[in-house]
């Protein structure tokens, strides 16, 4: 076997893999935004929703950001009813 045969992928390889992920770091970057508008702003410029593994976090980085972008303060209050209002809040794991 050649080194090139030895890292070929064939149709199925792969697939079940996880991709690289640290929901803690995903966690802390959203907590970071909610406490601090300067935060979302140092954020926004390298981080984009997709980048987040968790689809939650997806919705909820996206959600501070509308609330930033409209000029609202972002904290766990504000981003919970912007997540309600969408119909997402449940969806994300907050409500009862």
């Amino acid at each position: 076997m050649t080194t090139t045969e030895a890292f070929e992928a064939g149709p199925d390889r792969g697939l079940e893999r996880t991709p690289p992920q640290d929901l803690a770091a995903e966690r802390g970057v959203l907590g970071g935004m909610m406490l601090s508008k300067d935060a979302i702003a140092d954020v926004v410029e390298t981080v984009r929703g997709a980048d987040f593994y968790r689809p939650a976090h997806e919705m909820i980085f996206e959600a501070i950001i509308d609330l930033y972008g409209r000029g609202e303060p972002a904290d766990l209050v504000t981003v919970s009813d912007e997540l309600s209002k969408r119909g997402e809040l449940q969806r994300v794991g907050g409500g009862a």
